[in-house]
């Protein structure tokens, strides 16, 4: 009998220092993601959608650093929800955009004029009755794979 265990020991004993290694494998740096989801007044979808791509052709213009997609759904009333989801590797891209913004300042009236902008920002608070913004960081170290 002690000598089978002595024979299963060395088995064990390597299977255990596996584990070990597995566990010691670096972790893959986390996924950022923002989420911003607009609410958008009945009927104003077109409005809103003229002000995302006047958007998208400011930042195009001055290059910015800012990435996403777009998604749109219905919120289960008669208004919709447009959702934009940005990936990002590392808080540094967060950072950049963030310096983009002001070194920027008023982007629209950069790029179109004093009074398109306020066009834009009239579109703007017309036709969006709210909106939020999260973050949400992966966790790879804590998922059950």
């Amino acid at each position: 009998m002690c000598r089978k265990s002595m024979l299963l020991l060395p088995v064990i004993l390597v299977f255990l220092m596996g584990v070990a290694v597995e566990a010691q494998q670096p972790v893959a740096p986390p996924k950022i993601v923002r989420i911003t989801i607009y609410k958008v007044r009945p009927g104003m979808a077109p409005q809103f959608e003229e002000f995302v791509k006047k958007a998208i052709e400011a930042n195009k213009k001055f290059n910015s650093p800012s990435k996403w997609t777009g998604y749109v759904r219905n919120a289960g009333d008669e208004s919709l929800e447009y959702t934009a989801v940005s990936v990002r590797k590392k808080w540094a891209e967060e950072d950049d955009i963030l310096a983009f913004n002001l070194a920027t300042g008023n982007l629209f009236e950069k790029a179109f004029g004093k009074a398109e902008a306020e066009r834009l920002n009239k579109l703007f608070a017309d036709s969006v009755i709210s909106f939020r913004s999260l973050i949400d960081v992966e966790r790879s170290d804590l998922s059950n794979p």
